[in-house]
């Protein structure tokens, strides 16, 4: 519903003023919706192959719901530009889009190209190429994967 009322506070001085009733919906349903984790900005996410043990790491500043769409837009096209798409086309194999999973959030960009990063590196067969990691970090890998302790990101 829209309702246009107009308000007169001094004589000669007309505001316009529109109000719309949301209807069911509240703003605390707004908020909720944005906290879900699908909905929340800023994600490092997981993506798996049904067929093998490859996964694509990724990151995007914008909802995972919305980078997974472009993911399957572009398999759906055969985009050989989309590290996934690639993977499809050169083994028909089927992407596990159900699983994906959402490994942390970040609203910094540099943040999640670092994240991005360090869980690619863990990765024994990751789809993508990612931003080479700082010495130290290479280090921490290094002692990660020997180790076997958790590469849970949080």
């Amino acid at each position: 519903h829209l309702w246009l009322i107009f308000i007169t506070f001094m004589v000669g001085i007309t505001f316009m003023v529109f109000i719309t009733f949301m209807g069911d919906t509240t703003l605390a349903d707004k908020r909720k919706d944005r906290d879900e984790p699908n909905n929340r900005q800023g994600a490092v996410y997981k993506i798996k192959c049904s067929d093998c043990q490859a996964s694509y790491i990724g990151e995007t500043g914008r909802n995972l719901n919305t980078g997974l769409t472009e993911h399957k837009r572009a398999t759906k096209n055969g985009d050989a530009n989309n590290h996934i798409a690639l993977h499809h086309q050169l083994t028909n194999h089927n992407i596990d889009w159900d699983t994906t999973q959402c490994l942390t959030y970040s609203t910094n960009y540099f943040q999640r190209l670092t994240l991005e990063s360090w869980s690619t590196n863990l990765e024994q067969r990751p789809l993508n190429r990612c931003q080479p990691l700082p010495a130290p970090y290479k280090g921490l890998i290094h002692v990660v994967k020997n180790t076997g302790t958790s590469n849970r990101l949080q």
